[in-house]
């Protein structure tokens, strides 16, 4: 492999402290999928403005090198619209895809991380003990189809009898859920994640 790819990911905080868990976890999550094959770097951003700030300011700054962004979707991503296509017309959003960046640069987390997390349940048992409902957890073979709301309600009813669900406890559960699961149950956003990143990193 020739050149580095730096993974920019939504979310994490203000703070490079406050980021720290949320990197170390996507950075276990990736080298779980990735085995032994170079690993990228990867860069938690905090908003998800700044993460196409910094990404956009990467490709500028290293054109030689492949830059890769991670954000939630937000809402559902119609059939047939691309990734840069949704984010610039999400309202919000209005992203305009920089020069030179393909539709390869751009993925996402379905409508937000947790939906990554819920298709590993046995991850979040194991992670919150005995008390932690299950039963709660969306079923559904595709997390992609669950509603960015319905994702947090679930985590809290399924956490209520233990310690209630946190962005912190989030980013600490990335690290430990299955790829393989998430890539099952995200078939779409994810699995071309993944994918991108085991060509990108085989080079």
């Amino acid at each position: 492999m020739s050149r580095k790819v730096w993974v920019f990911v939504e979310g994490g905080g203000d703070s490079r402290q406050e980021q720290t868990p949320l990197r170390v976890g996507f950075g276990q999550l990736i080298k779980q999928w990735l085995g032994e094959l170079p690993q990228p770097t990867v860069i938690a951003c905090g908003g998800r403005a700044r993460a196409f700030r910094d990404f956009s300011i990467a490709v500028r700054k290293y054109p030689g090198d492949l830059c890769l962004l991670l954000v939630d979707s937000e809402a559902p991503v119609g059939d047939g619209v691309a990734a840069w296509e949704h984010v610039l017309r999400r309202v919000g959003d209005g992203w305009v895809r920089p020069d030179g960046v393909g539709e390869d640069r751009l993925f996402f987390m379905a409508q937000a991380m947790e939906a990554w997390l819920i298709a590993d349940a046995e991850a979040l048992a194991k992670f919150y003990g005995q008390k932690f409902r299950a039963q709660d957890i969306p079923a559904r073979a595709n997390v992609e189809d669950v509603a960015k709301q319905d994702l947090f309600e679930a985590l809290r009813k399924a956490t209520r009898d233990t310690r209630a669900y946190s962005k912190r406890d989030g980013f600490a559960l990335i690290g430990r859920i299955s790829a393989a699961r998430v890539c099952e149950r995200s078939p779409v956003h994810a699995r071309r994640f993944f994918q991108r990143l085991s060509e990108a990193m085989a080079r």
